[in-house]
């Protein structure tokens, strides 16, 4: 029985080979130079991009931070009653809670808890792909690709819900392919987090948790039994994934595995 190295299967497959090994160590200078240009200019304002819509999610935070009311917050903008409730303050509750508890600066506040939350949108993309069958070594890439982009690092530095809603979106899709694409036919726990991290993403930002929202509406059987993607089905909500699936496991267990496989297929064309 051979011996095992004991090094990490994972870590096996990024360093396999001499190019393997370049695309580590070029993987690891890209998360490197991610981390330094997300915090440049930590310590700034909310006054440099963007001002009013960072500045209005840190007059929120502020007013929870102080004890405000957590639905019907006050934002002194538009004059009395002082309150424009038009977004679920999750983010805002999560600044302040942290700001309070840990005594910390709340400008720098909101920017960590956007960055933590940009960087924890990793965990469920990760776990897609690994669901679509790419290896760590293109895992590693695509992730890459994604931190060093100069548009995530500019929008996760803000003191905005951006990162936020992308993070619940990402976990919600990363659930809808466990149940879809997972070794058992049915799991109630991957229905429930969908459920939660759906509603989630919707409260937090509707408008970037719609395309995540409607994206299992696409796996459709059609009575040929073909795979397409007409695109339209009626009724919306982060629960409908669970009856979709259901439907989708019964009559067209394979469809989603032949249109993924394509797909895959391309991007894996574009990384070798």
């Amino acid at each position: 029985m051979p011996k095992s190295s004991g090094t990490p299967r994972v870590f096996q497959d990024l360093t396999s080979s001499p190019l393997a090994k370049a695309v580590f160590l070029l993987t690891l200078a890209g998360f490197l130079f991610s981390i330094w240009a997300i915090l440049l200019g930590f310590r700034h304002g909310p006054y440099e991009f963007h001002t009013f819509r960072q500045t209005q999610t840190a007059i929120t935070a502020e007013y929870l931070e102080n004890g405000g009311p957590f639905l019907k917050y006050e934002t002194p903008v538009l004059g009395p009653p002082w309150s424009i409730p038009f977004e679920f303050p999750l983010y805002q509750w999560i600044v302040a809670f942290v700001a309070k508890h840990f005594s910390a600066n709340l400008d720098e506040t909101g920017r960590a808890v956007s960055i933590f939350f940009f960087y924890a949108s990793f965990f469920p993309l990760a776990s897609i792909l690994r669901r679509l069958r790419f290896r760590p070594r293109q895992i590693a890439v695509i992730l890459v690709l994604v931190a060093a982009s100069p548009l995530y690092i500019f929008v996760s530095r803000l003191f905005m819900i951006e990162s936020t809603a992308l993070f619940f979106s990402i976990a919600y899709v990363d659930q809808v392919f466990r149940l879809t694409l997972g070794d058992r036919p049915w799991q109630y726990t991957n229905m429930a987090l969908a459920a939660v991290f759906g509603t989630l993403a919707g409260l937090v930002k509707v408008t970037t948790f719609l395309p995540y929202m409607f994206w299992p509406l696409q796996w459709q059987h059609s009575s040929s039994g073909e795979c397409d993607a007409p695109g339209s089905s009626s009724g919306v909500g982060p629960l409908l994934s669970s009856s979709l699936v259901r439907s989708y496991r019964s009559s067209a267990p394979h469809c989603g595995r032949s249109l993924l496989t394509r797909r895959r297929r391309r991007i894996r064309w574009a990384l070798t």
